[in-house]
């Protein structure tokens, strides 16, 4: 079995090269395994778990540059944990246990920066579905660009105008992110 570069690894997974797919399976598989096993999972969980994983950074890699990681284990890992904290976290029992049983685990720093680009990713999306006129209004308010400059940019009577446009614009696209299959799983 050849070894990967990092860069290999993630430019596989976003080409789904069937090659560094079994490479990433065969080396990484059984670590992820471990940790669910040892976290209250079974092989199904761990095997649903590392299948999403990977989807999920297919689809990111699609959209946005490869991430700029120093370890692909590392990064594969902290994906992995983080939707397996997010499947406990649906399945918790409605009776939970009293306050001192109760602990916090701490997100790793890759999976925070794997869930705001997600978040990002699933804007990104719906962003590109507005008008073109949304589009730009929305650029220019998120520039700090003053709702008078807008008004004038974009040809509009009054900075009250440019205000009500930002608004049904930002409105629309919050509607759908909101409909996004990933919605609940990214955004609380």
């Amino acid at each position: 079995m050849s070894e990967y570069s990092h860069a290999e690894l993630l430019e596989g997974v976003r080409a789904r090269n069937a090659a560094v797919l079994t490479f990433i399976y065969r080396s990484y598989f059984p670590m992820i395994q471990a940790y669910i096993l040892k976290n209250g999972g079974n092989d199904e969980d761990a095997k649903d778990v590392f299948q999403e994983a990977l989807i999920i950074m297919y689809r990111y890699m699609k959209m946005n540059p490869p991430p700029a990681i120093k370890d692909f284990r590392q990064y594969l890992f902290g994906v992995c944990k983080n939707l397996w904290l997010k499947l406990l976290e649906r399945r918790k029992p409605v009776n939970p246990l009293p306050h001192e049983y109760n602990y916090e685990i701490e997100p790793s720093p890759d999976s925070v920066e794997v869930d705001a680009s997600l978040r990002y990713s699933i804007i990104q999306k719906y962003f590109l579905t507005l008008d073109s006129d949304s589009q730009k209004v929305l650029k220019l308010y998120m520039e700090n660009v003053s709702y008078q400059e807008i008004a004038k940019i974009m040809g509009y009577k009054d900075e009250n105008y440019a205000r009500r446009k930002k608004y049904l614009a930002q409105k629309e696209l919050m509607e759908k992110v909101k409909c996004d299959p990933n919605y609940q799983d990214y955004f609380d």
